[in-house]
């Protein structure tokens, strides 16, 4: 039972600490949130697939559900940047998440386990091609996370 409990501890700081990272970072400030990212969801579930020819030209084909989340985050929170750039974090969370099971994978039985799992998710935050992702609409957080979910 305790560590059903350390689970639930652990999802619930890694969720506010990917949702603080967001909020803390803000980078949101690609041209491809507009150009696709936005469209391609909104074209979707307003059945503009096959009318609108290629206005995203290549990007246009991509799909649109992963999208999905961060269109309705945008339409119901747009005048509330920092509840959207949380949201935008839980990502982050669940990738931390599965980073922190996945070192339990490893370090479990070890002594010191916590601070060796916590050092590999402060490894992982602090890289350059994950920190400049945290709440971005770029989509590698998501797809990193159903990875290693996988």
């Amino acid at each position: 039972m305790t560590n059903t409990k350390n689970n639930v501890k652990s999802f619930s700081l890694l969720m506010i600490l990917g949702m603080f990272l967001s909020v803390f970072h803000k980078n949101e400030n690609a041209w491809d949130l507009a150009n696709y990212h936005y469209y391609n969801a909104w074209a979707f579930l307003n059945n503009r697939t096959d009318v609108d020819i290629v206005p995203a030209f290549v990007n246009t084909f991509f799909n649109p559900l992963i999208d999905l989340p961060l269109y309705f985050y945008i339409k119901y929170f747009n005048n509330y940047p920092t509840i959207l750039y949380a949201f935008q974090g839980i990502w982050c969370g669940l990738f931390l998440f599965m980073l922190y099971k996945i070192g339990g994978l490893f370090f479990n039985n070890s002594k010191f386990s916590y601070i060796k799992k916590s050092f590999v998710i402060i490894l992982v935050v602090t890289a350059q091609a994950t920190c400049c992702q945290i709440g971005a609409s770029t989509n590698e957080i998501p797809i990193a996370f159903f990875i290693l979910w996988g």
